[in-house]
């Protein structure tokens, strides 16, 4: 597999797996709330605490980004429905730019979200790995956590 298509690869698999863990979340979150929720959600969530689900974001986060310091972002606080990342599959990638032999931009659009994701990889000795997210709603680009 080529730089592009390996880095591209990396995100892909990082938006699928935290679309998972904010799917969980949400779950957890409604039943600690009271929320309805079905028994079969009940049932698979109970199996799921909140401190097994914090620590699948974290392993996440190790798996497909740097390792550095996040002041803002880096916590599993931040879930919703749709999750934050829904529709982003290999047809919702808009751009593959390399900016050099160790920096790469993916960008892609949500299919359900009005938001395009800039994500900034960069090459480490363990492959590609995800510095730092942007996010365009309308005009320019702004900082966005990870």
């Amino acid at each position: 597999m080529d730089e592009i298509n390996s880095s591209a690869d990396v995100v892909l698999k990082f938006t699928n797996e935290m679309n998972d863990w904010e799917s969980k979340m949400y779950i957890v979150s409604r039943i600690e709330n009271g929320k309805y929720v079905s028994d079969e959600k009940r049932a698979y969530v109970a199996a799921n605490s909140r401190s097994d689900l914090d620590q699948y974001y974290f392993n996440i986060l190790s798996k497909y980004c740097t390792s550095k310091e996040r002041k803002y972002g880096g916590h599993p606080d931040h879930y919703g429905m749709p999750t934050r990342y829904a529709g982003i599959c290999e047809s919702a990638i808009l751009e593959k730019n390399t900016l050099n032999r160790n920096r790469i931009e993916i960008t892609a659009k949500s299919e359900y979200l009005d938001t395009v994701y800039m994500f900034v990889l960069l090459k480490k000795t363990d492959g590609w790995r995800i510095d730092s997210l942007k996010t365009k709603r309308s005009e320019g680009w702004d900082n966005a956590l990870l």
